[in-house]
């Protein structure tokens, strides 16, 4: 009975050993998606800040009436003449 119940305890720390190596390869890729994540993230805000200054350029050079243009028409004439 001794052999069995310490076969049974080899089995499970085998068991456990696999879960755990699964558990880490899952926890790195997660953590490298994490990082793509966030550079994604960055690189998105810093084109959106970009976007905003080329945005604000544009409105200092039309006397700042771009801004009173409503709907995506006002838009599309504005910067299609560019």
């Amino acid at each position: 009975m001794a052999m069995s119940s310490y076969d049974e305890l080899l089995k499970q720390v085998a068991s456990l050993k696999t879960e755990n190596n699964h558990l880490r390869k899952e926890l790195k890729d997660n953590s490298s998606h994490l990082t793509k994540l966030e550079n994604d993230a960055s690189n998105m805000k810093d084109v959106l800040n970009h976007i905003q200054g080329t945005f604000d350029e544009h409105e200092g050079e039309d006397g700042g009436d771009l801004g009173k243009e409503t709907g995506a028409e006002g838009y599309a004439v504005r910067f299609s003449s560019n």
